[in-house]
């Protein structure tokens, strides 16, 4: 067991809490929020993540607070919960969130945070406009799938998605799951990178200009014999290369 802040109840990890019978009573674990949807909290701490489902609406745990929570051991359509949960805020977490692919993902990830990297959008579905947040659809290079559920994502000015189909983006949220299938779930839009995780500092498609500052010359795309000649340029405070 973790030993308590002397104001603070005395925890178990959240992998003790996954292995208790459900209805098990006041079990309390202490972990990072990777998610809100609700009343539902997702929690992970270093042995595992479940979700604590309030008893009463909150307002005041953010999206990376350090949530002690306790309730009634209980599992919904493969989620595993704390139910009835009361909690009360704590420190000492910090969210970050495991890279993986769509074919790493296994139930132990469930209600965990994870980055999910340059995944091609095959179909966002929001019944003809009538869901305010749509489910959305990815795979990857190996042609895994997997939905990113009720996906929290703002319109364009003119009501539009700002995805579409064959965008590539990289999602970081919590695993969700619903029966067996596996699901991603986010809570801001702000972890939906739209334009995806470039491979290297140079992502693809960029221009960029080779010069040596020491000269103030760029590499020409002109050959004077076996060699490039250079072409003068100045850079500016904003690290913005000109005159090329």
């Amino acid at each position: 067991m973790t030993p308590p802040d002397p104001e603070e109840p005395q925890v178990i990890t959240i992998a003790q809490a996954l292995d208790a019978d459900d209805g098990t009573k006041n079990l309390t674990v202490k972990g990072v929020v990777t998610l809100l949807d609700g009343q539902n909290v997702y929690l992970q701490d270093s042995t595992g993540g479940i979700c604590a489902r309030m008893s009463s609406n909150f307002s005041d745990i953010a999206l990376g607070d350090t949530v002690i929570g306790t309730g009634t051991r209980a599992t919904f359509n493969g989620l595993p919960q704390l139910e009835n949960s009361t909690y009360e805020k704590s420190s000492g977490l910090t969210l970050t969130p495991a890279v993986k692919t769509i074919g790493e993902l296994k139930t132990a990830d469930i209600c965990t945070y994870v980055t999910i990297q340059n995944v091609e959008i095959t179909e966002i579905f929001d019944n003809g406009g009538k869901y305010s947040n749509p489910n959305i659809t990815v795979k990857d290079t190996d042609g895994n799938t997997i939905q990113l559920y009720k996906a929290v994502v703002e319109k364009n000015e003119d009501n539009s998605w700002p995805v579409a189909v064959g965008d590539i983006i990289t999602i970081t949220g919590a695993v969700g799951v619903y029966n067996t299938t596996l699901q991603l779930r986010n809570t801001t839009a702000s972890e939906i990178d739209l334009d995806g995780t470039p491979a290297g500092p140079i992502a693809h498609g960029e221009q960029v200009v080779i010069y040596n500052p020491q000269y103030g010359k760029a590499l020409s795309g002109t050959y004077d014999g076996f060699y490039n000649n250079g072409t003068a340029v100045t850079v500016g405070t904003d690290g913005t290369v000109s005159g090329f």
